[in-house]
């Protein structure tokens, strides 16, 4: 689909009254659809499940994505799994979804696309001279109820 066909497809959304679940997988998303899809879930008051799975998606649309995310209510699901996104896009993300209501039924999973263990430095959290599993990590986080909560299931 590429950013031209996701920059049409969010024009659609942003008035999108009825379509509850859209999938984007191996849409080649980059950082211009990235930023026209999120300006369109900012607004959108109706999609309630979101899949990039595949999608390359990386820190710069992780990014606009989690700005999108802190201010719609809406979506509950949201799967990322298997994209680029790195440290600074996971940190995005998980400030973002940390900040709004999430209630029982709400799922959000970035399976595949990023190790916590690779956000050592921006989480301010020693390695202590060992490897540490992503269930280590948010085992760690939910014992001392860290403010970053980014344990949005990223296993």
């Amino acid at each position: 689909m590429g950013d031209a066909g996701i920059t049409s497809l969010s024009e659609a959304l942003a008035v999108n009254t009825v379509l509850t679940e859209l999938s984007l997988g191996e849409s080649r998303l980059g950082d211009a659809g990235a930023t026209s899809l999120s300006e369109a879930l900012a607004v959108n008051t109706a999609l309630t499940e979101l899949s990039f799975g595949e999608s390359r998606l990386g820190d710069a649309g992780a990014t606009y994505l989690s700005e999108a995310l802190s201010v719609n209510t809406v979506l509950s699901e949201l799967t990322l799994g298997a994209n680029e996104i790195g440290h600074v896009g996971t940190l995005a993300l998980g400030k973002a979804l940390s900040a709004r209501p999430l209630y029982t039924t709400a799922r959000f999973k970035l399976g595949g696309s990023v190790r916590l263990s690779e956000c050592w430095e921006a989480l301010e959290f020693p390695m202590a001279g060992r490897s540490w599993s992503n269930e280590e990590v948010l085992t760690f986080f939910v014992e001392l109820q860290a403010r970053l909560a980014i344990a949005f299931a990223m296993i």
